[in-house]
Order: C-alpha cells, then structure tokens, then sequence
C-alpha cells in the first residue's frame, strides 16, 4: 500500500465482500489506522485517499534493495514452475478422465477376447465342415473377419495411449507389475500380430 488508493480500491483489492466485510467497515478500519498513525490519509476534493506511513519504515541500503530484488526473482520463477506444474496436471487429469477406467477397460478387454474366441469357432468349424461354402460365406465371413480386425486396431490405440499415461506416471517397473496385477497382456506375450492378414483363409476356402 505504498501508493495511494481510495478505500474503495482498498475494499476491492482485499476482496472484501468474500471475507465478509463490507466497504462502510472498511473505511472505518482505514480511519482508525490514519487515528494510529500507521496510515496518512488526505482529501482530493470530496474523496479520501490512503497510504503507507512512510515514517514507520526505515531505510533500505542498496545491498539489502539487491538482496530483496533476487529474492523476488527467485520467487516469481518458483511461482511459474509451480504454474506449469499445475498446467501439466490439468493436462493430464483432462486425458485420464477422457479415457476408460480400469474397470472399463477390463470389460472392454474381456468382450474383445469373447469375440475373437467365437470367430475362432466359427472359423474351425467352417475348415472342418465338408459342406460347400458359397461365395456370399466367405465375404461374409471375411467382411467379420476385417471388422473385427479394426475393432482390434482401435482397443489396441486406446489401451496403449492409456497405457502410456501410467507408465509415464508410475514409472516402467511399477507400470510392468500393475500389468501383471490386472491381467493386461501384450501382442507379443501372446504370440499374435495385429499386422499378420489371414484373409487368404477366407479367400482360399474350398467351395
């Protein structure tokens, strides 16, 4: 308050009506510091203007102003780090909340591998079948087949980006033991590769 201000400005720079003070207060407690002589007030026309007793200050060397003026630059360089730390948060909380909980994501994981599991007893029982297949089975079957490769694609991009998340939160080691916990399994743990086609199956099916 080294400069003057109004006791409205001063109202408004304390916030007063979230602390519950009003502004005829306000002034009061401004009058009663100008009383203690901790505050000068003059009068420009009708208004009354406010400001800092400069007596009840000593004066600063210029060793101690530099002193204070690398103080305040180490701290205004703390308060961005903390506001981008903050940001990066926010960040990340608005990507965690956008995907699925891990709840959802072992509904999800679980309705994938029913899936597949019925492909794969469709597709043996048709290998195995000695009846004709005509050439509506097999596009049929080779349009489910692509389908259900893309769905693999799309759960596979999202349990990946979420995977990241946590791995870059957790850490490897950590991430790689909640893995286990939950029963998340890769690809290559299971000796598949969503980049094999086995369309010629379907392709090269006996009619």
């Amino acid at each position: 308050m080294n400069r003057p201000y109004s006791s409205k400005m001063v109202y408004e720079n304390i916030k007063g009506k979230e602390i519950g003070l009003s502004e005829k207060n306000c002034k009061a407690l401004l009058d009663k510091l100008v009383d203690e002589k901790k505050v000068v007030q003059k009068m420009n026309k009708k208004q009354a203007i406010y400001w800092l007793n400069q007596a009840e200050f000593t004066e600063m060397s210029t060793d101690e102003l530099r002193e204070l003026d690398e103080q305040l630059k180490e701290l205004e360089k703390q308060n961005q780090d903390l506001e981008d730390e903050c940001s990066r948060l926010i960040q990340e909380n608005k990507a965690l909340n956008q995907e699925l909980t891990n709840e959802e994501l072992q509904i999800e994981i679980k309705k994938v591998s029913q899936e597949n599991a019925q492909l794969l007893s469709k597709l043996t029982a048709m290998r195995s079948s000695k009846k004709p297949i005509t050439a509506e089975t097999k596009q049929q079957a080779l349009k489910s087949y692509q389908d259900s490769k893309e769905n693999w694609r799309k759960r596979k991009r999202m349990c990946t980006s979420i995977c990241d998340v946590f791995e870059e939160n957790f850490g490897r080691k950590k991430f790689r033991k909640l893995m286990e916990e939950i029963g998340i399994e890769t690809d290559e743990e299971c000796k598949v590769s969503i980049n094999e086609d086995k369309s010629s199956i379907f392709l090269n099916a006996k009619k």
